[in-house]
């Protein structure tokens, strides 16, 4: 508060369409049988919120990569208008040496816990 920031709360989450196989019904001596789509669908979701429920979020074809939350997080400076507190939690691709590496300079505009 006394730098003048906004402390965000960032997380994670991959979505995939895979089909959760449980049990199915079949009349009695016939094997139940399922239909399989073969395509998968990976997104993954980056969002950070403050305390005052401002969100930002965005969504992302396949798994979340360093350069994928550097563009995030370069987004979330650029749109919050002031410096940013980011929490995250410890995926190793939060402490990869492509993050530390961009964040080094940038403590006048971000800094992550």
């Amino acid at each position: 508060k006394a730098q003048g920031g906004a402390v965000f709360w960032g997380d994670e989450t991959g979505l995939r369409s895979d089909d959760v196989r449980g049990r199915g019904y079949a009349p009695p001596g016939r094997t139940p049988e399922v239909r399989v789509n073969h395509k998968r669908a990976n997104l993954g979701l980056i969002s950070a919120v403050t305390n005052k429920g401002e969100l930002r979020w965005m969504v992302l074809d396949g798994a979340i990569k360093a350069p994928d939350l550097l563009r995030f997080l370069a987004r979330l400076v650029r749109d919050a208008g002031q410096k940013v507190f980011l929490i995250l939690d410890r995926l190793p691709v939060h402490r990869s040496a492509k993050v530390r590496d961009w964040l080094v300079g940038r403590e006048a505009e971000i800094e992550v816990f």
